[in-house]
């Protein structure tokens, strides 16, 4: 559920951790998104399993005012936060 004023924003996580960064900010109140794509593997034709599309990052729907959105960085399998300079990267909603 999207909170007023929300914008999404790129959080880039530890290596292979993004599910668990996911987890550990769902379980905060934050709202994230994850997308995933299906491989098939090399070793077992048939056989597929899911990967992040986008490795190391994942979306995160926050209000710069009314969340305090400082935890983040310090959840487990976040690295930090995407921003240029020292302005948060916002991800516009039609990405």
């Amino acid at each position: 559920m999207a909170i007023e004023n929300s914008k999404w924003f790129l959080v880039y996580t530890k290596a292979r951790e993004e599910e668990r960064a996911q987890k550990n900010l769902e379980n905060q109140g934050f709202e994230t998104f994850l997308p995933m794509i299906a491989y098939e593997k090399i070793k077992q034709p048939q056989v597929y399993s899911l990967k992040p599309m986008f490795p190391r990052y994942l979306f995160t729907n926050f209000s710069v005012e009314k969340n305090n959105w400082f935890h983040i960085q310090s959840t487990r399998g976040v690295s930090h936060v995407i921003t240029f300079g020292d302005k948060l990267t916002e991800v516009p909603d039609s990405v």
